[in-house]
């Protein structure tokens, strides 16, 4: 954008010349070059047209046209902050005075030679974003060759693997059939797996424990094996001895009975160290419920004593707060007294003062009076808030002082009160200890006839 406007003030037209003909031999110079476009069109028009001539055609979706949009609204914002600058130039200029004799023609001159080296580096950089749009486009193309001579090659393959139309039915029907052998052989799969599981366990309630299942799947293709026995057999050795009792008359038929199985031996075993585990885990499940009401309440106490540290400190700064401005109260007091005892003695001195003397004596018997009532106000005042304190916060809060049932007032009123009860019984502890070395005193003196300061003069005189 030129900035011929400025001979519109006078002045500096020539220096506005000199700047404008600089730009146009920038431009042209840039031109000559290839690095800027013509000066009918811009950047971003010109991006888009190159665009255009990569994909073909018109823009085929929205987004290109969002996109040129974005690029016109940065365009309108760069042009609309440089007007504003020249604006700005040009009412510094117009205000600061344009006479040749102005005491401000170097700052101008400065300005002058920075505005024409901003203009000569903003062509430069216009330069340098254009050849490398040049240069993005140049990269992108070898990319898209490529790639169309990849999907070319892709679909010259496909087709000579299919062949022909017929082929590629063939091909569909046998992919179509090989897709529903591995469905079924899915769900056969599925099936088996959810038997398996059935079987697993039901084999888990017969057999109670996973070492005998393990036992049993060990010694299944044995038939010779006698490590472990299955129902069946033993079933049948029971019915075999039943018979051989029979024939024998039932003679030994109590040492049958009294002859336990091996499988119920395992099976007590196994029964034994479930319930060893189930007892040591429900013992842990207790440890574990502990712990967590442990840490609960550990949490609680935790935020009861952030709470209480919190309280504390905002309570020491309202004290300091609060001593502070006493003090400054003060202050004010001694020097407003100070004032006064001065007057009244500069006014004493004086030969004419009396009735001044006499209203100023009655002003400030006012304004003692008026303190005293203050005075007797505020004692009034904390003494209604100390009983307050004294009447809320004597009932205690309990563990759940940390809820959100519990007002900061109650916590404060609390805490007054445990501060008072302390002072209090700090004050009986001092008043004890006084009353105590009195009466060690009394003592002393009655067995001795002196006091222990008696007695340590004579030490000295020693």
């Amino acid at each position: 954008m030129d900035i011929e406007g400025y001979g519109e003030f006078g002045g500096i037209s020539e220096e506005d010349d000199d700047i404008a003909r600089f730009e146009r031999q920038c431009a042209e110079r840039a031109r000559a070059e290839g690095a800027l476009p013509e000066e009918g069109s811009e950047d971003e028009d010109e991006q888009i047209k190159r665009k255009r001539l990569v994909t073909g055609g018109q823009p085929q979706d929205i987004n290109e046209w969002q996109e040129k949009c974005e690029l016109l609204h940065d365009k309108l914002g760069r042009k609309e902050g440089e007007l504003a600058q020249v604006k700005a130039d040009l009412e510094m200029l117009r205000n600061d005075g344009l006479g040749p004799e102005d005491s401000q023609t170097a700052l101008k001159q400065r300005l002058l030679d920075l505005t024409k080296k901003n203009r000569r580096l903003q062509v430069t950089v216009d330069g340098q974003r254009v050849r490398l749009q040049q240069l993005e486009i140049e990269v992108k193309k070898p990319k898209e060759d490529i790639k169309k001579q990849a999907e070319e090659l892709i679909m010259q393959n496909a087709a000579l693997l299919y062949g022909e139309a017929g082929n590629v039915e063939d091909w569909k029907k046998k992919y179509l059939t090989t897709s529903n052998q591995l469905q079924q052989v899915r769900h056969e799969t599925q099936e088996m797996r959810a038997l398996l599981q059935k079987q697993k366990k039901v084999l888990l309630k017969e057999l109670g424990a996973e070492e005998a299942i393990q036992q049993a799947l060990a010694v299944a293709d044995d038939p010779m094996a006698v490590q472990w026995k299955g129902r069946a057999t033993q079933i049948a050795q029971l019915q075999r001895q039943v018979k051989e009792l029979k024939a024998g008359g039932g003679s030994t038929s109590q040492e049958v009975k009294e002859t336990p199985s091996a499988s119920a031996v395992k099976s007590k075993a196994v029964g034994q160290a479930a319930d060893k585990r189930r007892e040591e885990f429900e013992r842990l499940q207790e440890e574990v419920e502990r712990l967590r009401a442990e840490q609960a309440e550990c949490k609680q106490k935790r935020e009861a004593l952030r709470s209480r540290s919190c309280l504390l400190e905002t309570q020491l700064r309202d004290m300091k707060a609060n001593v502070q401005f006493l003090l400054r109260k003060s202050d004010d007091d001694d020097a407003l007294v100070a004032m006064l005892r001065k007057q009244l003695g500069r006014e004493d001195n004086g030969a004419d003062g009396g009735d001044e003397l006499t209203f100023l004596r009655q002003q400030n018997g006012e304004l003692q009076a008026q303190l005293e009532r203050q005075a007797q106000i505020m004692l009034q005042l904390r003494q209604k808030a100390l009983s307050a304190s004294c009447e809320n916060g004597s009932v205690p809060l309990g563990p759940k002082s940390v809820e959100t049932s519990v007002t900061e007032r109650q916590l404060l009123e609390r805490v007054r009160f445990l501060e008072a009860e302390n002072a209090k019984q700090a004050e009986q502890v001092h008043l004890l200890k006084a009353r105590g070395a009195m009466g060690y005193t009394e003592t002393y003196r009655q067995d001795t006839g002196d006091t222990p300061s008696d007695r340590g003069r004579h030490t000295r005189q020693a």
